[in-house]
């Protein structure tokens, strides 16, 4: 017998007429509710060009990566959007990958997550993109998803559909300059 779905709480299982009623297994499935939670990566400390580093955010939900004799590293920068102000900026310089140039999360399991970044290029044509950790390697055809920006300098909004569990990547898909200010 399989009953209806039922909120949390004590029940019994049991005859509703008495006499002899055989129970050999019970199974109870429950499905948690994960209780919703924001994790922000912003106004990171500036760092130097070319340092080997990983770093982690306030709150251990994200690491920027950083692989040594790279141009990415985080400059001071100060910049308004929408009304935020933000101090400094991830300067990517360079096409995202596994160890260099992305800001890596992961998304617990039995949780979907939307990911929002403000930011911007340093000339047109330089999409931001979103990648699963199931890919090899980060190229501009294996993205989640890719979003344009709003041209040289001009600092956006990108919103990526929703993701499932797992861990992915977040940086250029093409190269060059892309300024991530917050995630």
């Amino acid at each position: 017998a399989e009953y209806k779905e039922v909120e949390a709480g004590t029940y019994y299982i049991g005859s509703s007429t008495g006499g002899g009623t055989y129970i050999y297994k019970v199974l109870v499935e429950e499905t948690v509710t994960a209780k919703a939670a924001t994790y922000t990566l912003k106004d990171l400390a500036a760092g130097e060009k070319g340092k080997d580093t990983t770093r982690t955010s306030a709150d251990g939900y994200f690491q920027y990566l950083v692989k040594s004799g790279s141009n990415t590293y985080v400059k001071t920068d100060s910049k308004t959007y929408d009304s935020e102000s933000f101090a400094t900026r991830l300067d990517t310089q360079g096409v995202a990958a596994k160890d260099n140039a992305s800001v890596k999360f992961t998304v617990s399991e039995g949780t979907t997550a939307k990911v929002t970044v403000i930011w911007s290029e340093s000339n047109a044509g330089r999409p931001l993109g979103l990648w699963s950790d199931k890919v090899e390697s980060l190229t501009s055809d294996n993205a989640v998803e890719k979003i344009n920006g709003a041209g040289k300098g001009v600092i956006t909004k990108a919103e990526y559909k929703e993701v499932e569990a797992g861990t992915y990547y977040i940086g250029s898909s093409t190269g060059g300059g892309t300024y991530i200010y917050k995630v």
